[in-house]
């Protein structure tokens, strides 16, 4: 017995754990393992951090108290793109089950991935936009605790579904932006994403553009007669944000997912920024403090930016046209933001 409980010790303090040569290995190996030495809350955090490893920088990791998706990717057009990632493994039964589905979260689209022990662990691939899982009559949700009567006043509800082997390619294959359904389809893609983010950088890079311009008066030997003195601007002011949830206001009123402790949310450009922070709020909490301007329900060219709950915003403000929706918000809502200058 003694040695029995040693070795359980031993196996326990193993238990969750992937080295770094574990955690780098190829797909298919890596998916193997990580069922091997995790339990499923574990597995399914390192799936998606093992494919945002795996993006070469295509897919973008979400900080975790937005409460909004795994990752992102950017798009040819400059927007950004939420995607949820789960992975599952075949049971006993020949089942599969999705878990923590939050329809209620702002994002755009599942990477899925089912793995078929039986069959050496051969796995099946898919990205399909979030209406096909959260919204699909084919798809039986249920509420992952409590019954269907107790959730019913609560939005705010993980759900889970099981789905039979035989149904998988046939419910998500004809959705999936994939070519197939191979792991090998799913990395070239991933990677693929990276191409956009390339593009923007090179686009509004000032000294490629300097170097290029360089390179082209060298070329057609311009006259040597002096140059016009290089007028550089004051880089705009690149700002983050503190979301505060006042102590005193009853938890009533508000959202059970706001936490009381401040949040930081900053992105890689004021752009970014706004989209982030009326996305953890929730844009029909701020829709007395907004300019009916840059929001709406219905997507024009230049109010293009989902932001949950079907709208859409401009998020294109000047620093002082942030300082003043701050004060708006500030003002009309529960929300204290105090704005960190970076």
């Amino acid at each position: 017995m003694e040695n029995y409980l040693k070795n359980e010790i031993i196996r326990s303090s193993l238990q969750n754990e992937i080295t770094k040569s574990e955690f780098e290995a190829p797909l298919d190996e890596f998916i193997v393992r990580v069922h091997q030495n995790c339990y499923p809350n574990t597995y399914g955090k390192l799936f998606a951090k093992k494919l945002i490893n795996e993006s070469d920088g295509g897919l973008v990791e979400v900080n975790q108290n937005l409460d909004l998706a795994d990752c992102y990717f950017t798009t040819e057009e400059l927007q950004r793109k939420f995607c949820e990632v789960k992975i599952s493994y075949i049971n006993k039964n020949g089942k599969y089950r999705i878990t923590n589905i939050r329809g209620y979260q702002n994002f755009d689209f599942f990477i899925l991935s089912f793995v078929d022990m039986t069959d050496s662990f051969k796995t099946q691939c898919y990205i399909v936009p979030k209406e096909i899982v959260c919204s699909n009559p084919k798809i039986r949700l249920t509420p992952m605790n409590g019954t269907k009567l107790i959730n019913s006043y609560n939005k705010y509800v993980a759900m889970s579904a099981t789905l039979s082997k035989m149904d998988i390619d046939w419910l998500f294959g004809r959705y999936s932006i994939l070519p197939n359904n191979k792991t090998k389809s799913l990395l070239k893609h991933i990677r693929s994403l990276n191409n956009n983010k390339v593009n923007i950088v090179k686009h509004y890079t000032a000294k490629d553009a300097f170097m290029k311009m360089q390179k082209l008066s060298d070329t057609k030997n311009l006259s040597t007669s002096p140059r016009k003195p290089i007028v550089t601007h004051k880089t705009a002011t690149k700002v983050g944000f503190n979301v505060i949830t006042p102590t005193y206001i009853p938890l009533s009123t508000i959202l059970s997912k706001y936490s009381k402790k401040a949040m930081y949310i900053c992105g890689s450009t004021n752009m970014e920024s706004v989209t982030d922070l009326i996305r953890f709020i929730g844009p029909k909490n701020i829709l007395k403090a907004f300019w009916p301007s840059q929001i709406s329900k219905v997507k024009t060219e230049s109010i293009n930016t989902p932001v949950g709950d079907g709208y859409y915003i401009n998020p294109k403000f000047s620093f002082r046209d942030i300082q003043k929706m701050v004060r708006m918000i500030n003002k009309k809502t529960f929300f204290n933001i105090e704005i960190v200058n970076n």
